[in-house]
């Protein structure tokens, strides 16, 4: 923000052509279009492109006189659409493009344009607070009611505030003095004011507690549930809210209205509708009371029982079950059986000549051997000498 100033025009649009080259650079298509509509508006703004009924810087200017004294209102918003000369304007969007491309991207357009139109209002309240708190009590200094100042940098200061907040702290770089991420908001604000003195002190400073209210505040969850009616009443769909009981730490959502599972009145009519959150509570429900958060259908899934007559069936059938299964088998008694004898001695082996001799046992069922029936296996009875042995492998070998 600068203090209010005839507009300059030094340098021929130089400023201009210099945000126009920045934006094709990056691409009209990569920039979202809340952050484009508001930088194109700004400059068809300052161009005068735009008919507008107020001649002059001094005629929408944010000052505490004006706002506060006069009742002029439309300062709040006007003076932050308007820049005291074209490099304000070039530093002020350059600086939204990369703010607004990546907190679009991440809120979503919806809830981005109506984050840029609360912090509108609210930076410009705040400043006129300040200037009123500095000029009335603190510094008692009358020429803090009579600044006036136009620009979004004050709103500026305010989203820098959530992107460094969004981010893991770190360490940023001011003029190559490495600081950190969280005071970095702070070290810009001093450093702006040294390069230049004409700046707007107090709207710079009315933006960092704009943010640090949203961040660290109650502000955020003030604008999401603000947001959160708006949009459910322009789609039509019943708004969601979250409702906390004392008696635990975890809330649960219900819906701000719902129909009561009653019965209907007379002409198929539904009955009154009831929050819901009068109908849920932390009770348990008697034997003859079913929980009404079931819903109508509710028998259909239980029989008819209240809960303990399902906690005793069940319980009822789980022991039986168990009992069941733990159950032996039941067990047949039978004779035992006398092992088998083991075969004779006198069947396995026979005698020549008093020399024990191991019998061949007999061929299987349809054995063929080395003749044209069983008669032609040689059945062994004596000793074999080194001759027999060897005139039989001849044989075989003959045969084969």
């Amino acid at each position: 923000m600068f203090r209010g100033r005839n507009r300059g025009t030094q340098g021929g649009g130089l400023a201009i052509m210099l945000l126009a080259y920045q934006l094709m650079q990056v691409g009209f298509d990569r920039i979202p279009p809340v952050t484009l509509a508001a930088i194109l508006g700004q400059v068809l703004v300052f161009l005068k492109l735009i008919d507008i009924p107020w001649p002059s810087l001094d005629d929408v200017c944010i000052s505490s006189n004006q706002v506060w004294n006069r009742g002029d209102w439309t300062r709040l918003i006007l003076g932050v659409f308007h820049h005291a000369d074209q490099w304000h304007l070039y530093y002020n969007m350059s600086s939204f493009l990369w703010k607004g491309i990546n907190l679009e991207r991440k809120l979503g357009s919806g809830y981005f344009a109506f984050l840029l139109a609360v912090f509108t209002v609210l930076q410009s309240t705040i400043l006129v607070a300040v200037n009123m708190l500095l000029g009335n009590y603190i510094m008692n200094d009358a020429s803090y009611l009579s600044q006036c100042a136009v620009g979004f940098s004050g709103v500026l200061f305010a989203l820098k505030v959530l992107t460094t907040y969004d981010l893991p702290p770190g360490i940023q770089y001011i003029m190559g003095i490495p600081i950190h991420s969280r005071l970095a908001v702070w070290a810009e604000l001093a450093f702006i004011q040294v390069i230049a003195p004409n700046a707007s002190f107090t709207g710079h400073l009315s933006g960092i507690l704009l943010g640090l209210l949203y961040v660290k505040g109650p502000l955020k969850f003030v604008m999401k549930e603000f947001y959160s009616i708006i949009s459910s009443t322009a789609s039509g769909r019943p708004h969601q809210a979250y409702t906390f009981h004392s008696s635990g730490t975890s809330g649960r959502r219900a819906e701000n209205l719902q129909q009561e599972s009653m019965p209907t009145q007379s002409g198929g009519m539904p009955a009154t509708p009831t929050r819901r959150s009068e109908r849920l509570r932390h009770q348990s429900p008697g034997r003859d009371q079913t929980p009404g958060h079931l819903g109508r259908n509710y028998a259909a899934y239980t029989g008819g029982l209240t809960e303990d007559e399902q906690l005793a069936r069940a319980m009822n059938e789980s022991l039986q079950q168990s009992q069941s299964n733990n159950a032996a088998p039941p067990q047949t008694a039978t004779a035992p059986t006398a092992p088998p004898e083991p075969p004779s001695y006198d069947s396995l082996y026979g005698e020549s000549n008093g020399i024990p001799q191991a019998r061949i046992p007999p061929p299987p069922p349809g054995y063929e051997g080395a003749g044209s029936s069983l008669n032609d296996i040689p059945t062994v009875t004596q000793p074999l000498s080194n001759d027999d042995i060897r005139k039989r492998r001849l044989r075989r070998f003959q045969k084969d």
